[in-house]
């Protein structure tokens, strides 16, 4: 049959069928004209051909003006049959072949339908199937759970909020006749909503739909009966209406009878139709039901035509074939999405459409106009340019738009997170708007707005947007592949806009939208984590990236004078120079419209004072009709106090208006949201709040309760004042007196700004001088806090701010200056403190002061003067960061540490500033000081040559980055900056490093300390890499793999292996040398197998530049192990997470394998005969060489084999090709001969991974049973018993019965708790198993060591299940004496371990019903569990010391236990060995045979163990506490819940004489009562209880604080708190579950201030406050909580300062909350400027979120 394509081309002309062709690719009707011009024909040849393609009526036409257009007939079958088989051949080239475009499996037309739904959905058009110009929310697919039709589930809502739902049925033609039975499961569906949903469906609120294909008489008459019956009250009536002679014809009367009877059929077996008549039923599922006639096949496909035209409108430049495409891809959608009954939301099919280009949805046309304007608007308020009258620039910033370009696209296309930040005044929201508009002008769609435009509450938000969600209006944006909504000023979060940024980012990570947030740097924290908040809200898992805007280049800023005249002269000053570096204060100046001379910019006040006079006064002139000066000021300074929050009256005349025409106002954007003008940037506005300050003084301030907000206007301010007159010492004391005064009301930051003045100056240095004696007045307490500040604000980590620390150092260091005594931060003395500053200075001095300075060269003579030791840290480090100021002297000193005390130069050469400024002034000094200090030589006179037993010849890095950093990284040390000033001499220096830590190691590994272990040639191998020569490389496999940081060695060599690969991928890369040479300069100096590893891996992972460079490497048999050991062994790593992004990560994962196969197939695919006999070459030489190895490398069968294996690859015809579906998969077979030989290896190997699988899947679960699988258990346990029966076990396999008691233990428990069924034969090995390895443990590594943790042991598995082989269960199956003797083994373990996990097994038979024995009188189904474990008791005591065994051994207690037990001494008590009789003892207290002895030992037991508990604890020899004491603990608290209060009372009050030992205890009950939900309900009762009874025993605890050891722990774990476990994997959790019902703090009331009183001054009292307020209520946090917390720091803020953990989270939530209001307020930053002042960081870092 032909296509529709060969029936136009056969009955038109070309002509003809070329101007169709045209109509079908426009998005628009094309004139005549316009089609004869693309035909390349005359206009009436043109002309001719339309019109007998409007004749045949595949085209239309219509005026426009003179001009007649034309168009393609969409409705035409042909046509539409046509661009049906256009649209499938597009789709199969774009997106691959699908059996719904190709016809394979036929389009369902229920699928067709929905594509017609969401096409509609996109549009935002009405769907009739809803109700009247109701628009779809959702449609759901195959939804059963919403409803019982569930075919398809429209959902909207109407513009009351009203909820509406239409339920959607699909047939193709249903007879509807009484006897039309597949009928009936359809009109039980509609009757179950028209009984269970009738108050819905009568309102019209639940609607139902029959979809079908058909125009039989049936359908129409089903049509007419919903018409008359929806007008109809009842079915009474009804039936009356149709049985009315000529209302009906008699078919619709017999339709009628035929669905009552389908009705009664249906409603037969549904219970909500019970009472309810057939003619009810009938007329309620005839009221709501309505009749859709689908056109979508055959001749008529209306619905198809009329949807795609839809789609076309959407599509952007969307052609008729692009629509009729999109319309094929939506069927095969919805057949996927039927499949997994998804919920279709605007996110969720754009998201899907993201590589289709769609215009925005029409519904939410009000939205788009306020997010338009607010972009537009952002655009308005951001210059990109600086301009100064007619000249402008804008600064490219073409690496910094280039970085941020490739984040911001990448983020784009995957929704992703970008928080864009740095310094201020940089231009960040410039940049991101070029970015933003270069993506656009490549096709992405963005949505930009500022935070500060919009309103506080998401409420009024969505108001603004015409009362949509923006969830709504997002999920509806435009589609492209790159997709992003970028938010200016989000520091407002800061602002009480958290809630509304997060809901805002949430809304465009739901839509597939990713968000771009730029912010201020203070603000960089909060936006990530709200960000990462809106993350999940969202449901996805990006996490936010920071990108960071680097600071202006030199080249940058020597651009602005070259442009700007008036900026030359400030560049020329290096004073004045740093203004040019903030973007922000050279716009302003520039505006002025001045010159500037040298030193007239100093400091910001400078520049204020500058453009207020320029810019707001004109220099005091008044053109003709302008408003006056004094007029614009004050106009200003109206706005800056509405600002600030104060009533003031419009200001009249033109100033307003003139100031806004100046760009220093702008008109707000709404008056619901501002009340008048705003000031255009937050420069301006500080400006005008410096000047209110300056002629109002501070009481404006004050009024409005000083915000923090204020601070850098006051500060500016407060510059002003301390430049303005002669007198600055006057200014100083007025100012000092004024702030004083508000520090006392607001907050001790107050007291600080003077001094931050000060600090900034432009002169600062000669104000310290002149202040001097008032700085250092009262035993220095404002120096104390100026230096503090300087430490605290201008050093970032541990890099200082060098303009603004320069007066300090060279006041105070520099000129000698006697530091007063007071002078201290924390621990640290004042000379300490200075040094540190000087130290923070000079790292920053070497990243920013690339030229010679005088201050430096000034810091370096004053170190010198001091003739400081070579032992001198400081020294050392300040001298190595001199950098163009290092002169002879310094050098020469430096040396001179190299050479006598090498091991101090870990401060020269780990230092990253060092290693910039050194590299580039003396390269070569900075090389010998490293190679000095890393290398370490050993010393004659040690009698271990030197060395330690953990030395490795390299000394270790000494940066103390700590927890969380990784041991090697490429940017420690001085290595990747060597590789780059002086390559040649650094790849030397590092090959001599790796060549002495080879060395070391292999000589190290033959004998340590031992003469013969000398050999001449170490071990290593032999290669002819690259043809650079035979060589012996020393190293064994962990050296190889050293580049990786995945084996054992020294992590300096890692780091500069790793710095040495990015230097090897950036020269090939970037620089574009050839990769031989690379490798071959590497190689040339390398005597070790470290770098020969590293280009190993460079050059696999470049294969196409490689070429043929590893061929060398790959024909020795060596090479290919040591690679292959490589890969498998890099599940560990200590290396940075940059060296696994290098280019060609991927192929990091190949072995020689995979590498040689990729050679093979790629050489084969380019028939490149050359290369494949070359290969072939290279696997005959490596067989060779594995034929020319010593006897050491093995001569068995099997072992050559592998080789030969090896080899083979190279040959291609060992591969075979195999087509698919998805291509052709070519694979490598091994030559027969060869995979007989490794047959049996192969089998071992499988029986590795079997054993492995079982121990990793059950052994590590002994000591927690109940997470044992049980789903797979019958065949693995028949797997475990096949290895152990047929000897299948591998030889070097590490203790194989532990995987096989493993499963056998678990399916004993599985048996005994009838989780699973066994066969018979597999159980009994199962039972025989698990008691063999009760009664002959394995001895570990540690022997017998009783603390030995080993949880995989096959005895732990046997301990969790023995116990249950004595339930009813297994009677009959098992010798009971071999089961006591099992459990006797097991109660006697030296390992404490086992008998702990003994206690866990026998917990589900202490509730078995007992088996007393007639002969004995005995239990049989306890006693024996009972005996074994209180064997223990035996051991319970330690004896005299032995001569013999060099230690204490055990000296038997013999029964009664009950009568011996008080008699072993406190020190004498071995605690481990009792834990297990008390657990077994509570355990089983209610067990009817065991109650007797239970009460006999009760009170001797508990008693016993508190004495030896208390002994062991404070003497800190319980050292797995946190692992033994939670058990106990938990019984401890079950007893005092059923009212045994005498037994924990005792221990409180023991205990109460050691710290460590009530901190202890309290903490094992926290973490019972965190986990454990049964008890948690007792925790309001028990912990007051307890509380009180330690508090009355510790009374004052004089002796406890004044000793002070463990003291804070004590105290803190006093106050209840959840507390998770060591090593718990999901800790928020934990908490989160665990806070739900938490104690509240109503219940210690009376307690707390006791507890207060007890710990004042204790660091960790504050974090058990904050801990304890986490499960509080809000308000609680707000109020007592910071009460609480002001009384524990007590004034002492130095003590408490910086040994907080959990501060600033919560503080930073607080805030968040929105709660901190008054005098809570106060509170907060009364407690957080105390801190700052003491220099706690994090505080400054809260201080910093307000500022």
């Amino acid at each position: 049959m032909a296509t529709a394509e060969e029936t136009l081309r056969a009955t038109l002309s070309e002509n003809e069928f070329g101007a169709l062709d045209i109509l079908a690719r426009s998005t628009e009707p094309l004139s005549g004209r316009k089609v004869a011009a693309v035909l390349r024909v005359s206009p009436t040849t043109a002309n001719d051909a339309l019109a007998t393609l409007l004749s045949a009526g595949y085209a239309t036409s219509g005026k426009a003006g003179r001009a007649t257009l034309w168009s393609l007939t969409h409705e035409n079958p042909t046509i539409s049959a046509w661009l049906g088989e256009t649209a499938s051949a597009s789709t199969t080239e774009n997106h691959g072949s699908s059996p719904y475009s190709t016809g394979g499996g036929g389009v369902r037309l229920e699928h067709a339908y929905v594509a017609t739904l969401v096409a509609a959905f996109l549009a935002g058009d009405a769907i009739g199937e809803l109700g009247d110009s109701l628009v779809a929310d959702t449609i759901r697919l195959q939804s059963s759970d919403t409803s019982p039709v569930d075919d398809i589930v429209l959902e909207g809502t109407d513009a009351s909020g009203v909820a509406h739902r239409a339920s959607i049925a699909v047939r193709r033609a249903p007879t509807l006749t009484a006897s039309d039975t597949p009928s009936v499961p359809l009109i039980r569906d509609f009757l179950s909503v028209v009984t269970n949903h009738w108050s819905e469906s009568s309102l019209g609120n639940w609607r139902l739909t029959l979809a079908v294909s058909s125009n039989a008489n049936a359908i129409t008459q089903l049509e007419e009966l919903c018409t008359i019956a929806a007008s109809m009250p009842n079915g009474v009536e009804f039936q009356e209406r149709l049985s009315q002679a000529g209302r009906t014809s008699r078919p619709v009367r017999d339709r009628y009878d035929h669905l009552k009877n389908l009705v009664e059929q249906a409603s037969a077996t549904l219970a909500s139709a019970d009472g309810i008549d057939g003619v009810e039923l009938t007329w309620r599922l005839l009221s709501s039901l309505s009749v859709r006639r689908l056109r979508l096949e055959r001749t008529d496909r209306a619905d198809r035509t009329q949807a795609v035209t839809t789609l076309q409108r959407l599509l952007i430049d969307g052609t008729p074939v692009a629509a009729d495409a999109l319309f094929s891809r939506l069927e095969e959608l919805v057949g996927e999405w039927a499949s997994q009954g998804a919920i279709l939301t605007q996110a969720v099919v754009r998201r899907r459409l993201g590589d289709v280009g769609l215009t925005r949805s029409a519904r939410f046309v009000t939205g788009w106009l306020v997010l338009d304007r607010l972009g537009a608007r952002l655009r308005e308020s951001v210059r990109p340019e600086l301009r100064a009258g007619t000249t402008t620039l804008e600064l490219e910033r073409i690496t910094e738009r280039e970085r941020l370009t490739d984040v911001v696209r990448l983020a784009g296309s995957s929704a992703g997170i970008v928080v864009v930040t740095g310094d201020p005044d940089l231009g960040k929201s410039a940049l991101a708007l070029r970015v933003g508009e270069l993506l656009a002008a490549e096709g992405a769609s963005i949505t930009r707005l500022s935070l500060r435009d919009l309103p506080q509450r998401i409420a009024d938000f969505e108001s603004e947007l015409g009362g949509h969600s923006v969830d709504d209006v997002l999920a509806a944006s435009a589609v492209r592949p790159v997709r992003l909504m970028l938010i200016d000023g989000a520091e407002a979060v800061l602002e009480n806009r958290a809630q509304l940024f997060r809901s805002i980012g949430a809304a465009a990570l739901k839509a597939g939208i990713a968000v771009i947030a730029v912010t201020r740097s203070d603000g960089a924290k909060q936006v990530r984590e709200e960000l990462a908040r809106a993350s999940e809200l969202a449901g996805i898992t990006a996490s936010p990236i920071e990108h960071v805007v680097a600071a202006l280049s030199e080249d940058e800023i020597a651009t602005l004078p070259v442009r700007f005249s008036a900026l030359v002269r400030l560049n020329g000053d290096t004073k004045s120079r740093w203004l040019l570096g903030r973007l922000g204060l050279v716009d302003a100046i520039l505006r002025t419209g001045r010159d500037f001379a040298p030193g007239e910019l100093l400091c910001e006040a400078d520049v204020y004072e500058a453009v207020w006079n320029s810019l707001v006064r004109r220099n005091e002139s008044q053109p003709g009709g302008a408003a006056s000066p004094d007029d614009r000021e004050r106009a200003g300074l109206q706005v800056a106090r509405r600002a600030l929050g104060l009533q003031v009256n419009q200001a009249s005349g033109t100033s307003l208006g003139e100031l806004r025409s100046d760009g220093l106002l702008v008109a707000p954007r709404s008056l619901a949201i501002s009340s008048g003008d705003q000031f255009a940037s937050d420069l301006f506005r500080d400006f005008a709040l410096c000047r209110l300050f300056t002629v109002a003084g501070w009481e404006p301030l004050s009024e409005v309760g000083a915000p923090r907000w204020t601070i850098r206007s006051a500060r500016l301010a407060a510059q002003v004042a301390l430049l303005g007159g002669t007198d600055r010492l006057e200014a100083w004391r007025r100012l000092t007196q004024e702030f004083d005064g508000l520090a006392e009301t607001f907050g001790e930051r107050w007291q600080e700004i003077p001094l931050e003045a000060l600090l900034t100056l432009g002169d600062a240095e000669s104000a310290i001088r002149e202040l001097w004696g008032q700085l250092s007045s009262d035993d220095g307490k404002a120096l104390t806090r100026l230096i503090g500040l300087a430490d605290t604000r201008y050093v970032k980590g541990t890099i200082g701010d060098p303009f603004a620390l320069a007066p300090i150092v060279q006041v105070v260091f520099c000129e000698g200056r006697a530091i007063p005594s007071g002078l201290r931060r924390g621990h640290r003395l004042g000379g300490e403190v200075v040094r540190e500053l000087v130290l923070a200075w000079l790292r920053g001095a070497a990243i920013q002061m690339l030229q010679p300075n005088p201050l430096r060269q000034a810091v370096r003579d004053t170190i010198l003067a001091g003739e400081p030791e070579l032992y001198d840290e400081f020294a050392v480090e300040a001298l190595a960061s001199l950098g163009p100021d290092l002169d002879n002297r310094a050098a020469s000193w430096l040396r001179q540490v190299a050479t006598q005390r090498p091991s101090n130069l870990n401060r020269a050469v780990e230092s990253a500033p060092v290693a910039l400024s050194l590299s580039l002034a003396n390269p070569k000094l900075l090389l010998e000081l490293a190679e000095a200090y890393y290398i370490e030589l050993p010393d004659p006179e040690d009698e271990w040559r030197g060395y330690g037993v953990a030395d490795d010849g390299i000394r270790d890095f000494q940066h103390g980055l700590g927890i969380g950093a990784p041991g090697a990284a490429w940017y420690y040390g001085p290595f990747f900056r060597l590789l780059n000033t002086v390559p040649a001499d650094a790849i030397a220096f590092i090959n001599r490093m790796l060549d002495h830590a080879a060395n070391f190691r292999v000589k190290k590994l033959h004998g340590y300390g031992d003469d013969s272990a000398h050999v001449d040639e170490p071990e290593g191998v032999e290669l002819d890499l690259l043809g650079l020569g035979a060589r012996h490389y020393v190293g064994d496999g962990h050296v190889w793999s050293w580049y990786r940081g995945s084996t054992v060695g020294p992590y300096a060599c890692m780091s500069a292996l790793l710095a040495m690969e990015r230097f090897s991928d950036h020269l090939l890369e970037q620089v574009g040398l050839p990769a031989r040479g690379i490798a071959e300069a590497l190689l040339r100096t390398a005597h070790n197998l470290a770098t020969p590893g590293l280009v190993c891996g460079f050059l696999t992972r470049h294969p196409e530049e490689a070429g043929d460079l590893l061929d060398s490497f790959l024909e020795y048999p060596e090479v290919w192990r040591l690679e292959t050991g490589r890969v498998v062994s890099e599940h560990f790593s200590v290396r940075d997470p940059d060296a696994d992004r290098l280019t060609g990560k991927e192929r990091r994962s190949y072995t020689p394998h995979q590498t040689v196969a990729a050679m093979v197939i790629e050489a084969r695919l380019r028939n490149d005969d050359r290369r494949l006999s070359k290969l072939a070459a290279v696997g005959a030489a490596l067989l060779e060489k594995r034929r020319a190895e010593t006897p050491n490398a093995g001569g068995t069968a099997e072992s050559f084999a592998v080789v030969e294996g090896w080899a083979a690859l190279f040959r291609f015809d060992n591969y075979s090709a195999t087509a698919t579906d998805d291509g052709v998969i070519i694979q490598f077979e091994r030559p027969a001969e060869i995979e007989k030989v490794l047959a049996p290896g192969n089998r071992e190997l499988q029986s590795i991974e079997a054993m492995y699988r079982l121990q990793n899947q059950y052994a590590i679960h002994n000591d927690t049973p109940q997470d044992w699988p049980t789903e797979s258990l019958p065949e693995d346990l028949s797997v475990a018993r096949q290895l152990d029966a047929d000897d299948a076990i591998p030889a070097g396999f590490y203790e194989p019965e532990n995987p096989l008691v493993a499963v056998a233990a678990a399916a004993v428990r599985a048996k005994a708790l009838e989780a699973s069924s066994f066969d018979p034969g597999d159980m009994g090995w199962a039972v025989q198993a698990i008691m063999w390895a009760a009664t002959n443990p394995a001895t570990d590594a540690l022997g017998d060591y009783s603390g030995s943790m080993f949880v995989m042991g096959a005895d732990r598995a046997a301990a969790s299940s023995v116990p249950l082989l004595l339930l009813e269960t297994f009677d009959g199956l098992v010798e009971r004496d071999s089961v006591h003797e099992s459990l006797q083994a097991l109660g006697t373990s030296r390992i404490d371990e086992v008998r702990s996990i003994l206690v866990t097994g026998c917990e589900p038979l202490w509730g078995a019903v007992c088996d007393i024995d007639a002969t004995t009188g005995a239990c049989s189904r306890h006693w024996p569990a009972w005996a074994a474990g209180m064997t223990g008791l035996a051991a319970a005591r330690l004896g005299p010391w032995s001569s013999e065994e060099q230690r204490r051994l055990v000296d038997p207690l013999r029964p009664p236990f009950h009568l011996t037990l008080a008699t072993i001494a406190d020190d004498d008590i071995l605690v481990n060995y009792l834990r297990t009789p008390l657990q077994m003892m509570v355990d089983a207290r209610r067990v009817p045979c065991l109650v007797e002895q239970v009460e006999v030992l009760w009170t001797p037991l508990w008693d016993t163990y508190r004495r030896g508990l208390l002994h062991w604890w404070s003497k800190g020899y319980d050292h797995h506490t946190h692992r033994t004491h939670e058990p106990i603990a938990g019984r401890m608290v079950q007893v005092w819940v059923e009212g045994d209060r005498d037994i924990l009372a005792a221990y409180i009050k023991s205990f109460a004489q050691d710290a460590n030992a009530l901190h202890l205890l309290f903490d094992g009950f926290a973490t019972v009562f965190t986990y454990s939900d049964a008890l948690r309900a007792n925790l309001a009762e028990f912990w007051p209880w307890a509380l009180g009874v330690a508090l009355d025993a510790l009374g004052d605890a004089r002796e406890l604080r004044r000793e002070h050891l463990w003291f804070d722990y004590m105290v803190a774990a006093l106050l209840p708190a959840p507390n998770a476990r060591s090593g718990e994997s999901d800790i928020d959790g934990v908490f989160l579950r665990a806070r739900q019902n938490w104690l509240q703090p109503e219940a210690i009331n009376g307690l707390a201030e006791r507890w207060i009183t007890l710990s004042r001054g204790e660091p960790k009292a504050v974090d058990a406050v904050i801990k304890f307020a986490k499960s509080s209520p809000p308000a609680w946090q707000v109020s007592v909580a910071l009460t609480w917390i002001e009384q524990l720091i007590d004034g002492r803020f130095g003590q408490i300062a910086n040994h907080l953990w959990y501060l600033e989270e919560w503080f930073t939530e607080l805030r968040q909350s929105g709660l901190l209001t008054g005098s809570a307020r106060t509170q907060y930053h009364r407690i957080v400027d105390g801190l700052a002042a003491a220099g706690d960081r994090a505080a400054v870092r809260l201080q910093q979120l307000d500022e």
